[in-house]
């Protein structure tokens, strides 16, 4: 197989399904609609970038606005509600406890003759402790935070992978939630979620067999890429999942978009 580039989204596609992973990241295949959530995550993650990087909290909103996405049917992550929560965030944190070492920094590491790639929000020393801070919005307040990123492989990869481009110490990640809420007050939290080394020596095994074993499958043969049917009907229904129920799947290909995604990219500072 060609030389592929995976991030953590890809590989959890495919932990979770070989053949959601098939119909997403091989044929392609998409539902033409907008994810509400991703586009807010966005403009807040742009905004925040903004904030840290100049301290400019007008210039921060602008970028929250320059990076919106209106979707009507969504009541909750609003424009209003966006502007308000930073606002809220700019004036709680305008002084950090922390030195930011790097901000948006993008890596490509090579795994198994593969590339993994990805693109941390920063990276900071807390106290002489080495994290990757990451930012996470949602409607819900969490619940131990430190412990629902433990294990991850998202977060996992971070940790390993600023290890590997710094070579110095990381522990672990930051978590930096923002609830997204109209009126509550108390809607920022954070946790560490540490990393020993046992677990990102475990990581990097999981990884490469993972790697591996997806470049061995057959791009063309759709049944070389094994259904997991604990995940069909979760959250409803796997997007995929009519193509997967039918002995006739190409007939209802036409019912998706065609989407490529491609990890490298927005990876350069």
């Amino acid at each position: 197989m060609e030389k592929l580039v995976l991030d953590s989204s890809t590989i959890t596609t495919y932990m979770k399904c070989p053949r959601k992973f098939y119909w997403k990241y091989i044929r392609h295949l998409d539902f033409p609609k907008k994810k509400h959530g991703a586009n807010f995550g966005n403009a807040i993650h742009k905004a925040l970038f903004e904030f840290y990087s100049t301290k400019d909290n007008e210039k921060a909103l602008q970028a929250f606005h320059d990076n919106w996405e209106d979707v009507e049917t969504d009541t909750l992550r609003t424009h209003d509600t966006g502007r308000r929560i930073l606002k809220m965030y700019f004036k709680k944190h305008e002084k950090e406890p922390f030195k930011i070492l790097t901000l948006e920094k993008g890596f490509e590491i090579d795994i198994a003759g593969h590339t993994f790639c990805g693109r941390m929000d920063s990276t900071i020393n807390w106290n002489n402790m080495y994290l990757v801070k990451d930012h996470k919005t949602g409607k819900n307040a969490p619940h131990n935070l430190s412990e629902k990123y433990r294990p991850d492989f998202q977060m996992s990869g971070y940790v390993w992978a600023a290890r590997k481009l710094y070579n110095l110490p990381f522990k672990g990640a930051l978590i930096n939630y923002l609830q997204v809420a109209k009126k509550k007050k108390d809607i920022f939290f954070r946790a560490i979620t540490p990393r020993e080394d046992f677990e990102l020596e475990i990581f990097e095994g999981i990884l490469k067999k993972l790697v591996i074993e997806i470049t061995s499958k057959d791009r063309g043969d759709m049944e070389d890429w094994d259904m997991r049917w604990s995940n069909c009907n979760n959250f409803g229904s796997c997007i995929y999942k009519d193509l997967c129920v039918t002995d006739e799947p190409e007939r209802l290909t036409f019912m998706y978009d065609t989407f490529v995604w491609n990890p490298l990219e927005n990876l350069e500072d």
